[in-house]
């Protein structure tokens, strides 16, 4: 996988800023009164690629701990896979995940997670978290939808669980997913901004929060591959 310099540099400016407690700008929502909740989930569905390829600038956060990296990201929902391959600005592979199904194979190349972390463990989560941010994006049809300020909101309940789709912003686009182990939330996906190339919608400032696992996820999309 050959890494451009052009995609390295910028990324070298994420890294310094992802600090921050929301490293994007704030999204400006205008008002959904007048739109119907199942015809905006219809026109985002419409516009989502089942599989894909990007390169991606990463930086994971945990307990002040920062691992920075320029991802290799393939994506299929249709087959449940998911693959993951990061370097460093200079080209070095640091860590590779593939998952399909239940299956993960991982490598890491990096002192700080051997000593802190769990490889498999990570592993694991970082499959599962990439499928939260790029699989069920679309609510299920018959989900209840409600609106509030400037939003369309919908539910879907697992007994005593609950996985919230919010709608809303520019063009009315899917902005945040949230899930919840009973009251507590288990874990959030933030989309600040979209791209649309070759007629297919893919995010591009990206903020995940794993309260589970107590750390977070900031992407930043900076090639789409053919």
């Amino acid at each position: 996988m050959k890494i451009h310099l052009r995609i390295i540099w910028p990324f070298l400016l994420v890294f310094f800023s992802a600090c921050a407690k929301s490293p994007f700008e704030k999204v400006d929502f205008k008002s959904v009164a007048h739109l119907e909740p199942n015809r905006v989930r219809e026109n985002f569905e419409k516009l989502l690629p089942s599989s894909f390829e990007v390169i991606e600038s990463a930086v994971y956060i945990y307990k002040g701990l920062q691992i920075a990296v320029i991802s290799y990201t393939r994506v299929n929902e249709k087959e449940d896979t998911v693959e993951i391959i990061g370097f460093n600005p200079l080209g070095l592979k640091l860590v590779q995940v593939q998952t399909s199904g239940a299956q993960v194979k991982y490598s890491f190349n990096i002192p700080q997670i051997k000593k802190r972390l769990d490889e498999e463990t990570l592993a694991e989560a970082i499959a599962e978290d990439i499928r939260r941010i790029y699989f069920g994006r679309v609510p299920p049809a018959n989900a209840y939808a409600h609106k509030e300020k400037g939003k369309i909101v919908v539910e879907q309940k697992k007994g005593e669980d609950k996985i919230e789709w919010v709608f809303g912003g520019p063009d009315n686009r899917l902005y945040q997913k949230h899930y919840f182990r009973g009251k507590r939330e288990a874990w959030s996906v933030r989309y600040f901004e979209y791209e649309v190339n070759g007629g297919y919608l893919y995010p591009c400032k990206i903020f995940l929060e794993n309260y589970d696992h107590k750390y977070k996820l900031v992407l930043r999309l900076k090639e789409i591959l053919e």
